[in-house]
């Protein structure tokens, strides 16, 4: 955000507010279904530790959905990270700031330390500043470190307001069907090569991208 300078605390503190007032007025003019839940819920039962892993463009409404359950994500030090943060942890999560382009590597440690305790995290692969689509193999180190799964997450809704951003930022319209869905985890290996991370890293946004259109079908020919 632009017009908002890193230290005009109160431009931000004002943004973060409209932000989290969005999410919830949105989330509650929506009419929601989650699919897949049973995805993460047995990992939660088997005591194994997760990532919910989710392209920036899908963040909206995918974080009304995990609202206060003490996740911990991942978010930049940009100022439009600061943003987030603040509107998320409004939402109780919990963030630790770094990013592929600012300390990313602290951020890291902390997220690994916060996960090892049982924390499911969340992540977005493309983030901060893209391209779109790139999954940035940030997201599979925290799985290595963390020893945790990769789940796939995204929403599709009915009716959106796509905008002419990097990532193609949507937000669901007022009374819009929204579809959030959970893929299937992804166990990543502890020790791959050079090769086999760049066979990964295309594996899974293959995965995340066909997650997308798994959703949209189901909102299209399940939800009648």
């Amino acid at each position: 955000m632009a017009f908002i300078k890193q230290d005009d605390k109160f431009k931000i503190f004002l943004a973060s507010l409209v932000g989290w007032l969005l999410i919830q007025v949105i989330g509650r003019l929506t009419s929601i279904r989650e699919i897949g839940k049973d995805n993460y819920q047995k990992l939660e039962a088997e005591g194994k530790n997760y990532i919910l892993t989710l392209w920036h463009g899908r963040m909206f409404l995918s974080i009304f959905a995990q609202r206060k359950r003490g996740i911990v994500s991942m978010v930049s030090q940009h100022v439009d990270g600061e943003i987030i943060a603040r509107a998320v942890a409004m939402l109780g999560y919990r963030t630790v700031r770094g990013s592929s382009t600012r300390g990313g590597g602290k951020a890291l440690r902390e997220m690994v330390k916060i996960m090892k305790s049982g924390v499911p995290g969340a992540m977005f692969p493309d983030g901060p500043r893209g391209p779109r689509g790139d999954f940035k193999l940030g997201t599979v180190m925290l799985a290595q470190l963390a020893g945790a799964y990769i789940v796939p997450m995204t929403h599709v809704a009915s009716r959106a307001w796509v905008f002419n951003s990097w990532d193609k930022f949507m937000i669901a319209k007022p009374f819009a069907k929204v579809v959030v869905s959970y893929g299937e985890p992804i166990e990543i290996p502890r020790k791959m090569d050079e090769h086999q991370m760049a066979e990964l890293k295309t594996e899974l946004e293959a995965k995340m991208n066909a997650h997308i259109d798994e959703t949209e079908r189901y909102l299209k020919e399940e939800w009648k």
